[in-house]
């Protein structure tokens, strides 16, 4: 039986392709009403997953659960999910009132309720004007939003959306991504999104799980992940450009000190135990502080929450509003630091000398047990 709450939900389910195992033991549980984002690369099993639930795909073992019945036996078409996909898959020859409706009449709704309801999701996706027009007639925006009103029109028990972004422009995703965040949470309709995309995922989602592999790598808020990775995999993955090697020399309560850089030593927190053969100082880049090497900078003695080392600028990328550095540390790491281009007095060019602070509570550290990822 279903947990009580949840909409959604895969129990132990695997999936084999011959030898090859797409998906590893997943389990995974949607709240009512809730938006859980599946995000990983390309063939870590996230779209395998939202098949299986959609009807496509059986799994090789395991349970699936929507809206408190068990549906691995039930066809697609009775599972009454709403999907969209990246091509949106709309009727060119028809109207966008008719491709709305073809649900609706499939369902062999009378003319008033089909009428009515095509209005209603019209008016919310705000193409209403747009009724009597065609697919090749509107932007690549607008035909997304009319995928997604036709979908919304079946009032389907949960809505399914694989990378339904990736056709269009990235400034017109930025907006369908809270348009659609907007709408789902107006609607109030449990919703499994699957993306690539790390920063789609911490806009859209209320939980983000992370995969690699066919296997859930990390599980929780987005925040919470993106603060917090527990894994190289997931660090690297969400963007923490800096992992660095380190000697975990005492523990003090909730924090750990560390060694690194030439012996400088830090205070990081500590979140549960540190079991593997290596350890790793996982920061992201706009955490590092840069200074000009004339200005010195706060040199702390051992153990400080606080350690500066000297640096060299090895490489600059601009991107606009901010800049990243490449900075080479007197043991030949290289590590990443983001500076906002409103602070002028950080400008730096390539081969100048700078004072990188870094400050512990901005680090996470993680075991791992082998030598790759």
């Amino acid at each position: 039986m279903p947990g009580e709450g949840f909409d959604i939900e895969f129990k132990g389910v695997h999936k084999f392709y011959g030898t090859l195992e797409a998906l590893h033991d997943v389990s995974i549980s949607i709240r009512r009403g809730e938006l859980l984002t599946l995000l990983g690369p390309s063939g870590c099993g996230k779209t395998t997953l939202l098949r299986i639930l959609a009807g496509f795909v059986r799994p090789t073992q395991g349970e699936v659960w929507l809206a408190g019945e068990r549906v691995n036996d039930v066809p697609p078409a009775k599972r009454n999910v709403g999907l969209v996909f990246q091509n949106y898959s709309l009727f060119p020859h028809m109207t966008v009132f008719d491709n709305v409706s073809f649900g609706l009449q499939m369902r062999h709704l009378d003319r008033a309720t089909i009428q009515k309801r095509v209005q209603e999701v019209l008016e919310l996706v705000h193409l209403l004007e747009y009724a009597r027009a065609y697919p090749s007639q509107l932007s690549g925006g607008m035909q997304q939003r009319i995928a997604l009103a036709r979908v919304i029109s079946i009032q389907p028990r949960a809505l399914l959306l694989d990378e339904p972004f990736g056709a269009i422009d990235r400034r017109l995703r930025d907006e369908m991504q809270v348009e659609v965040r907007k709408l789902q949470q107006k609607l109030g309709i449990t919703t499994l999104f699957v993306t690539h995309d790390q920063q789609e995922a911490l806009i859209m989602s209320d939980r983000i799980v992370v995969m690699n592999g066919g296997r859930v790598e990390q599980e929780g808020m987005p925040l919470s992940i993106y603060d917090a990775p527990r894994t190289r995999f997931v660090a690297g993955f969400l963007g923490m450009d800096n992992l660095l090697p380190v000697q975990v020399l005492r523990r003090e309560g909730q924090r750990a000190v560390v060694r690194l850089m030439e012996g400088a030593e830090l205070i990081v927190p500590l979140a549960g135990e540190l079991r593997g053969e290596r350890i790793t100082l996982a920061f992201r880049a706009e955490c590092v502080c840069l200074a000009g090497a004339a200005s010195g900078g706060p040199r702390p003695g051992p153990a400080s929450n606080l350690v500066s080392v000297p640096g060299t600028v090895e490489f600059i990328t601009n991107l606009g509003s901010r800049v990243v550095y490449e900075v080479r540390l007197p043991d030949g790491a290289i590590l990443c630091a983001q500076a906002q281009r409103t602070d002028r007095a950080k400008e730096f060019i390539r081969g100048q000398q700078l004072t990188v602070t870094l400050k512990g509570d901005h680090c996470v550290l993680f075991a791992e047990s082998g030598a790759g990822e």
